[in-house]
Parts: C-alpha cells; structure tokens; sequence
C-alpha cells in the first residue's frame, strides 16, 4: 500500500495538478476515484465532500493548495 492517497474525480483540474505535482516529486499513490459510488463513499465516511482529498501517512489534506 503507498503512502499516499488521493481522492479524485476526472473532471477536477485541481485533481489532476496534484496528482501531477506527486508525479513530478516521484511520488508513488494511491487514486480514489469519487465519481463511483465506493470511492464516493470513502470519501463521505472520512467526513468530506469535496476534491481532492490526499492522505499522506495517516494525515489529511483537503485542499491541494495545502501542498
């Protein structure tokens, strides 16, 4: 399992900047994709509605400008 996960939805540019921004720091993930009902779910019962959503070691990033 990475260390890192991300929850996306493919419509989302501030998805795809993250996960280009992990890409080019070589950073091995995890994608969750929201727009299907699991990944959604997920989503929900971390308590957020919104993308992306990256876990990094146990710790939650909400916004990709916490980066």
């Amino acid at each position: 399992m990475n260390p890192v996960k991300i929850f996306t939805k493919s419509t989302c540019g501030f998805c795809r900047q993250a996960k280009e921004f992990l890409i080019q720091q070589g950073v091995p993930y995890e994608e969750v994709d929201a727009s299907i009902e699991d990944g959604r779910d997920q989503l929900y019962q971390l308590g957020f509605h919104v993308v992306p959503v990256l876990i990094i070691n146990g710790q939650t990033i909400e916004r990709f400008a916490d980066l």
